[in-house]
């Protein structure tokens, strides 16, 4: 055999690096198992990204969902607080309820819920210690209030919003149903 021959032999048989028969060996048979495991992969990924965006979905949803309930039952808890009206024997005719804007709904949308506002007011409590009495004008749900009442402090609101102070009152705050020019 010539050397180049020799030479050709051992390239073909050697089982060093990736070259060799057992490289194509290797290669041949390993190929067509590492494209299917590739498309695998690629297909369990894709799955994985399906399941991870339906979770965060779901997620959102369910958060939109507490937030609404947590809406509703202030609102209930605000019309059990409204005192009870004597009924008239001539009652003039009401418009549907949805005619008027649910200005409590209204706030809790915007403002978030009572725990919200508290957490981004309580700031304001070690400022307002040295000024009591405070007066809240347009003091809503009390929040700000019950946060004075909770630290020791003098306060008391006021607010236009007959539903707003009904829900303060029954929280237990001293707020009265006025104008702000009024109660100045």
């Amino acid at each position: 055999m010539s050397e180049r021959e020799q030479a050709e032999s051992a390239r073909i048989v050697s089982p060093q690096g990736t070259g060799g028969l057992k490289g194509r060996l290797q290669r041949v048979a390993a190929g067509p198992l590492a494209v299917a495991q590739q498309q695998f992969n690629d297909a369990a990924l894709l799955l994985v990204d399906a399941v991870s965006r339906r979770v965060d979905d779901a997620a959102a949803r369910a958060e939109a969902a507490e937030r609404r309930v947590s809406e509703l039952e202030e609102r209930l808890l605000r019309l059990e607080r409204r005192p009870a009206t004597p009924a008239s024997a001539t009652v003039a005719p009401q418009p549907h309820a949805s005619a008027f804007p649910d200005y409590f709904a209204f706030e809790s949308r915007l403002r978030g819920s009572t725990e919200d506002v508290r957490d981004r007011q309580r700031p304001y409590v070690d400022r307002l210690r040295n000024a009591a009495p405070v007066l809240d004008l347009g003091s809503g749900r009390g929040e700000l209030l019950a946060l004075l009442r909770d630290a020791g402090i003098e306060a008391r609101g006021v607010d236009a919003n007959a539903d707003m102070v009904a829900f303060a009152r029954g929280e237990g705050l001293e707020v009265e149903q006025q104008s702000a020019h009024d109660a100045l």
